[in-house]
C-alpha cells in the first residue's frame, strides 16, 4: 500500500524531532521526491553562498554566484516555496536567507 502525503508528513516530523533529540537544532526534512525537483546544482550552490557568505540582496547574490538576477530570482522563489529560505526586507531590496540550519532529505 503507498504511503500517504500525511504518512510522509508525519514520518518527516519524527525525523526531525529524533535528530533534535539527539541536539541536530533547527532541522528541516525535505521528502525525496521533492528533493530530486529542488536541489538542482545551481541552487544548491545557492544554498551553499547563503550558508558562507553575507548577501545584501538577490542582485548582491546573483553577483556571488556569477549568474544572471532573473535566474537566481526564479531560484530562490522555488526555494522559498520548499521552505529552504525567506527573504528580509532591508528598505526595498529583499535579502534572501536560509531558513533551516538543517536540511534533511527523508528516505520517504
Amino acid at each position: 500500500m503507498p504511503i500517504t502525503e500525511r504518512d510522509a508528513a508525519k514520518k518527516r516530523g519524527e525525523i526531525a524531532r529524533a535528530l533534535a533529540k539527539q541536539g541536530l537544532e533547527d532541522v528541516f526534512v525535505l521528502d525525496r521526491v521533492s528533493a530530486r525537483e529542488v536541489l538542482t546544482e545551481k541552487r544548491t550552490e545557492i544554498l551553499d553562498t547563503l550558508k558562507t557568505e553575507e548577501t545584501e540582496s538577490v542582485r548582491h547574490l546573483a553577483e556571488v554566484v556569477d549568474r544572471d538576477k532573473s535566474v537566481v530570482s526564479q531560484d530562490l522563489q522555488v526555494l522559498a516555496e520548499h521552505d529552504l529560505v525567506e527573504y528580509e526586507e532591508d528598505g526595498r531590496r529583499k535579502v534572501p536567507k536560509l531558513k533551516h540550519e538543517n536540511v534533511i532529505v527523508a528516505p520517504v
